[in-house]
């Protein structure tokens, strides 16, 4: 005994899996950024809201975060680096958009070209590069060095790079 749709129940029933198809093709790339990025970040917050073994809620992590003197001064230069490379990005940027944009000449066409390099380069293996270039015993250090140089720029891990 074969069951027999009325052409309002087709439609109700295709126009349903029609709403839902959009949310159902999302919802694999949504479980990766769950799994990925949202359950890490709140675990994390979790463990640093308890104190050693405590089972119970503790503000003491963040305490000792906000009121030690050595994390303090890590706070102060992190906000300074941040503050800093804000500053000189805007800086440099305003200059070079000015460059372009009043002068014609073939050197600012190569700065216009070099402003969309950063599309087609991954963040992450531009920073690296430029790691090994300025790193103490990195390309310029080895290139001073052929040269008959000693050359540490040391430029890594410091307020002043």
């Amino acid at each position: 005994m074969a069951m027999v749709l009325s052409k309002q129940t087709k439609q109700a029933v295709i126009g349903r899996r029609q709403k839902l198809t959009p949310y159902l093709l999302v919802l694999p790339a949504f479980l990766v950024v769950i799994g990925l990025i949202v359950y890490p970040v709140l675990t994390a917050v979790n463990l640093s809201l308890h104190s050693g073994s405590a089972t119970r809620l503790t503000g003491a992590n963040y305490r000792y975060f906000l009121t030690d003197p050595v994390q303090l001064k890590n706070i102060g230069y992190t906000l300074f680096v941040a503050v800093m490379m804000v500053v000189l990005a805007l800086l440099i940027g305003l200059l070079l958009a000015l460059y372009i944009r009043f002068n014609q000449n073939r050197l600012s066409r190569l700065v216009m070209a070099l402003t969309i390099l950063p599309q087609f380069i991954p963040g992450l293996v531009a920073v690296y590069s430029m790691m090994l270039v300025v790193r103490n015993g990195g390309t310029l250090s080895r290139l001073a060095q052929a040269a008959g140089h000693t050359f540490n720029p040391n430029l890594m891990y410091s307020a002043k790079a």
